[in-house]
């Protein structure tokens, strides 16, 4: 199973019993720690988990002196892609050369994203601005030709280039 990070999962454990339905505990792990203890109804239980890191874990469940077959969930990046785009900056006193640029962030599950984008002209950091309902924006002044890009949870944006 495969999901981006923040996002919840529910497991389910279905026990099978001859005569009558299991309704005793049921204990779900994630890497070998337990994370819910559920009562089952008529053989099933189920416990809600969400990730918010990256990486791959192992989900297993007990029930009495069973234990079920492992799963794995690989949580990855939250973002999908990240568009550019700017606009010149006009008003007074804005010194020439100055730019509005946007970074319009698209998540896996089409959530808001929130999280930290980091700006770099020239392949250097530039800046790093906390999204707000998935955009981020900076001004640069624009000296000669620069070429500008973003990056958020690693995921990098396509680059522009900027001449003035």
């Amino acid at each position: 199973t495969s999901i981006s990070a923040n996002d919840t999962v529910t497991l389910t454990a279905t026990t099978s019993t001859t005569g009558s339905a299991y309704n005793g505990d049921v204990e779900f792990y994630i890497n070998d720690e337990l994370i819910s203890t559920v009562t089952a109804t008529d053989n099933e239980a189920s416990a809600s988990v969400s990730f918010t890191d990256e990486g791959t874990y192992e989900a297993y469940a007990k029930a009495g002196d069973y234990t079920s077959d492992t799963i794995e969930i690989v949580v990855g990046s939250t973002v999908e892609s990240i568009r550019m785009s700017y606009s010149k900056k006009r008003g007074g006193g804005v010194f020439l050369g100055a730019y509005n640029i946007y970074a319009y962030i698209t998540t896996h599950n089409d959530s808001e994203y929130n999280g930290t984008v980091t700006f770099y002209v020239d392949n250097e950091k530039y800046a790093e601005v906390t999204a707000s309902n998935s955009t981020a924006s900076t001004v640069l002044e624009v000296v000669g030709t620069m070429t500008v890009y973003a990056v958020a949870d690693d995921v990098k944006s396509d680059e522009i280039t900027l001449t003035e």
